[in-house]
C-alpha cells in the first residue's frame, strides 16, 4: 500500500513540474489572493484586529481547498489522459488514491501556509494570537476539506468533467458561506440556520475567536463534522457501486 501511495504521490509531483498551472496553484494564484486582500483592507481599515481575522481566514481557505481538490484533480489527469482504463487494472485502490491526495494537499497547504506566514510578518509584522486555537482551527478546516473531497470525488467517479467544475467551486462556496472575514448575521435570517450545518463555520470560527469576532461551539464542531464524515463515506461507497454498474467508473 506504501508503495502504490508513493507512486502516486509521484506521479501528482512529475504532473506538477510540467503543468504550469498545477504549479501556480501554490504559488502565484495564492499569492494574488492574499495581496488583493490585505492591501485592500490595508487601505480601508489599518486595524491590526481585522487584518488578523483576514490573514488567518486565508490560510484556512486554502487549507479547506488544497485537502479538498487534490484527490480529484489526480483522478481526472487519468481520466483526461485516457488512462482510466489501465488506472482500473493497476494494482491501486480508491482509498490509496484519496490517502495520497490527502498527502499531497496537506503539503501544498503546508508551502502555501508558509509563503503567508512568512509574507504577513514582513510586511504587516503579523502573529499568530493563540496558536492553540490556530492549529485546532486549521485541523479542523483541513478535515472539512477531506469531507468535501470524499464528496466531490464521489461526484467526479459518477460525472467526471461536469463535477470536476463543480468541484473547483465547492470549497470558495462553503467558505463564503462559513463567514470567513464576517459575522453570519449579514445574512438573511433563514440562511444563518443554514450555515450552522456547514462544518467550515465552526473551523472559522475558532479563527475569529483568536481576535473577539467569533464564538467556539465544541459540541456543535464534533457533532456536524461527525455526521458529514458519516455522510461522505456513504456517500463514497454509494459512488462507486452505481458507477461500476452504469459504467463511468471505466468511463464507458
Amino acid at each position: 500500500m506504501i508503495r502504490r501511495v508513493k507512486a502516486e504521490l509521484y506521479k501528482n509531483l512529475l504532473i506538477m513540474k510540467r503543468n504550469h498551472f498545477r504549479l501556480f496553484d501554490i504559488t502565484i494564484w495564492p499569492i494574488i489572493l492574499f495581496f488583493a486582500i490585505t492591501l485592500f483592507l490595508k487601505y480601508v481599515s489599518p486595524s491590526m484586529q481585522v487584518m488578523t481575522m483576514a490573514i488567518t481566514g486565508l490560510i484556512g481557505w486554502r487549507a479547506v481547498y488544497h485537502l479538498q481538490i487534490e484527490s480529484n484533480i489526480m483522478y481526472m489527469e487519468d481520466y483526461w489522459s485516457k488512462n482510466s482504463s489501465q488506472l482500473l487494472v493497476s494494482p491501486i485502490r480508491l482509498r490509496e488514491m484519496l490517502l495520497s491526495g490527502v498527502i499531497a494537499g496537506s503539503a501544498k497547504f503546508l508551502v502555501v501556509a508558509a509563503i503567508y506566514l512568512t509574507m504577513a510578518f514582513f510586511l504587516f509584522s503579523f502573529k499568530i494570537p493563540d496558536i492553540f486555537a490556530f492549529a485546532l482551527a486549521i485541523t479542523y478546516l483541513c478535515l472539512c476539506g477531506f469531507i468535501l473531497g470524499i464528496i466531490t470525488f464521489a461526484l467526479v467517479l459518477l460525472y467526471k468533467d461536469k463535477a470536476i467544475t463543480f468541484s473547483f467551486m465547492i470549497p470558495d462556496l462553503f467558505v463564503l458561506m462559513s463567514g470567513v472575514y464576517y459575522p453570519i448575521s449579514i445574512f438573511p435570517s433563514f440562511m444563518v440556520s443554514f450555515v450552522h450545518i456547514l462544518p467550515t463555520f465552526y473551523g472559522f470560527e475558532i479563527l475569529k475567536s483568536m481576535v473577539g469576532l467569533g464564538t467556539v461551539n465544541y459540541p456543535g464542531m464534533i457533532i456536524v463534522g461527525l455526521l458529514w464524515s458519516i455522510f461522505s463515506l456513504w456517500f463514497l461507497s454509494y459512488a462507486v457501486k452505481k458507477a461500476k454498474k452504469n459504467g463511468s467508473l471505466c468511463n464507458f
